[in-house]
């Protein structure tokens, strides 16, 4: 697979990456182990996670898988939406409450949204309670979570624990993940806080849709099905529609994909090849 450079940084990684936000979906330890080998077997070497995936699941199942592969990865992972500490000791309650939604047709009614804090404190809490989660003892890209501009109370104090940690050799980077439109304006208001962008892709308007390069080094949310119901493309079809569109998007940096299937995770990574055969550069 291609290798690209994160630009504005040192960090050199796959050009295709693996996230787990749908890494607790998988209903053992076992599989979850699985598909990140068949991710790494693939060649991919970009991991995204975050403390809300999962409740500190996803994080945890990382810190089981990366071992001896450490130094040979680039690990992300982000703070700011708070996870369930309930589910977070007790998993099932997680499940249960999953359960329980799918009975009644996916409604999310009584469904809070979660928890957010983006202060200084809770930055630092975050980060130590990831190197556990992660079993490392540095984290390459440190994420705001989606934040908005609004949600940033006392960026300052923010700003400067993030001098802190970087100092102190625990985080390498720290970026923003989020929409285009929060994340610029984030962006050109604490710039410290926007070293590494990950932004999320525009959604498809029509089949067709022309669109401009984005001022990322990351991008996500490829193969979000909008504006492609009713499709009669087969499944081939539309990965490599996403993936034209995310070259186009995306030309130099890392493409980020969740999954839950082994199959898929090989159908993406074919079909980049295809799209951009290795040695190129």
């Amino acid at each position: 697979m291609r290798t690209v450079s994160i630009s504005g940084t040192s960090l050199q990684t796959s050009r295709l990456g693996i996230g787990s936000s749908n890494l607790h979906h998988l209903l053992s330890s076992k599989a979850r182990q699985s598909l990140l080998a068949a991710a790494w077997d693939s060649g991919i070497r970009y991991f995204d996670t975050a403390p809300f995936y999962g409740h500190h699941l996803a994080e945890k199942e990382f810190g089981k898988f990366i071992g001896f592969r450490r130094g040979e990865l680039v690990l992300g992972t982000k703070f700011g939406i708070l996870p369930n500490l309930l589910f977070a000791r007790v998993p099932a309650f997680m499940y249960a409450e999953k359960f329980v939604r799918r009975l009644t047709v996916g409604s999310r009614r009584g469904v809070s949204a979660p928890r957010r804090s983006y202060r200084a404190t809770v930055l630092r809490c975050s980060v130590e309670q990831s190197l556990r989660n992660c079993r490392t003892d540095h984290i390459d890209i440190l994420y705001l979570h989606e934040p908005t501009l609004e949600q940033l109370v006392d960026a300052d104090a923010t700003v400067a624990e993030v001098r802190r940690l970087k100092a102190e050799g625990k985080v390498r980077y720290f970026g923003l993940s989020g929409s285009v439109n929060e994340c610029q304006r984030i962006a050109a208001r604490y710039p410290a806080l926007a070293e590494v962008l990950q932004l999320e892709v525009p959604t498809f308007r029509s089949p067709d849709s022309q669109v401009e390069p984005l001022a990322a080094q990351v991008t996500f949310g490829h193969f979000r099905r909008a504006g492609l119901e009713g499709s009669k493309e087969s499944s081939a079809d539309r990965v490599r529609r996403s993936l034209e569109r995310g070259v186009r998007l995306n030309p130099n940096g890392a493409m980020l994909f969740s999954t839950r299937s082994a199959h898929h995770l090989d159908e993406v990574v074919r079909i980049l090849q295809e799209i951009e055969p290795e040695g190129r550069t």
